[in-house]
């Protein structure tokens, strides 16, 4: 059965996985700093770290995605397509750089 914890676990370390979060943080972050005249300083602080430290956090944040996606969590350890990966991505770092 898909979903168990250890199966979690499992994506969230998987390189292609890290490297498709890595990727969507990356776009989020780029399409974040564009919208730059509507943000907060602290926003685009977070926006810089994630830019310059984006190997780390994606890390991070494929942990994030893999347990706090429940689509996601719920068909570990298959890897999810980019669109649902740049979904959960999208959705949970705005949470985060504020």
């Amino acid at each position: 059965m898909a979903g168990t914890a250890a199966d979690i676990a499992t994506l969230a370390s998987l390189n292609d996985f890290i490297a498709k979060v890595r990727v969507a943080l990356i776009k989020r972050a780029v399409e974040i700093d564009a919208g730059s005249d509507r943000q907060s300083a602290a926003t685009l602080n977070g926006v810089a770290s994630i830019m310059s430290n984006s190997e780390d956090i994606a890390k991070r944040m494929a942990w994030l995605v893999a347990a706090g996606n429940p689509t996601i969590a719920a068909a570990a350890p298959s890897v999810p397509s980019e669109g649902d990966t740049q979904y959960a991505v999208n959705t949970m770092l705005p949470k985060l750089v504020r």
